[in-house]
């Protein structure tokens, strides 16, 4: 443990580093900028390490957001993420409320290194919902024998 946290600590330091020595012209704002923008990516990968570090009880977390940024804001999108297990059995649910659009996808990897897979993707106008706008789903790689979708 001590050793790993010395090393995340030396890496950040050089990260820091980096970005003072990359543009020593830089202005107050621009550096105070660039901070903000790596102190994100920080916030984003402690998140994802601590709240989406457990499978067999998972959870969304909107991640990328205003506190932790790394390339992918979109103004339109909300991202939420959660990690689970190839060989496990979920049952997500949720309400439709006033979401325009959505998609629930299963990935592995990460769209900003460029070494995603998508495994499946299921759009919002695929999912049968109740009057309330309830819906229910099961994630499992064995489709459930009364699947609809």
């Amino acid at each position: 443990m001590k050793e790993a946290w010395t090393d995340y600590c030396r890496r950040l330091e050089r990260a820091g580093l980096g970005l003072l020595d990359a543009r020593p012209d830089a202005s107050p704002a621009q550096r105070a900028e660039a901070a903000g923008y790596l102190l994100g990516l920080v916030t984003s990968g402690i998140r994802q390490a601590l709240e989406l570090s457990d499978p067999d009880t998972p959870r969304f977390v909107r991640n990328p957001d205003h506190a932790a940024r790394w390339g992918a804001e979109n103004a339109d999108n909300q991202y939420l993420w959660t990690r689970i297990r190839p060989n496990a059995r979920y049952r997500i649910t949720g309400e439709r409320s006033s979401a325009f659009d959505f998609l629930i996808e299963v990935k592995e990897g990460y769209m900003q290194l460029g070494d995603e897979r998508n495994f499946a993707t299921l759009t919002a106008a695929e999912i049968d919902v109740d009057d309330d706008g309830r819906f229910e789903l099961i994630a499992s790689a064995e489709r459930p024998a009364n699947a609809r979708c």
